[in-house]
């Protein structure tokens, strides 16, 4: 699992670096995708909280 984390960093870190180059209009795009990646990640990545099991009719 840190593996993989290592790894998007890197890629994440690659990214930013090669924006320099793009128009500011195409940056401020990158840096939205990029938070919305996070956020998306960061939802999946979260705990969820147990439900109590739900009695069944027997």
């Amino acid at each position: 699992m840190q593996n993989t984390t290592v790894q998007q960093v890197k890629v994440l870190d690659e990214l930013i670096d090669n924006a320099i180059g793009l128009p500011v209009g195409s940056q401020d795009l990158l840096l939205m995708m990029a938070k919305a990646m996070r956020h998306t990640r960061d939802c999946m990545t979260a705990e969820q909280p147990r439900k109590p099991p739900v009695d069944r009719p027997a």
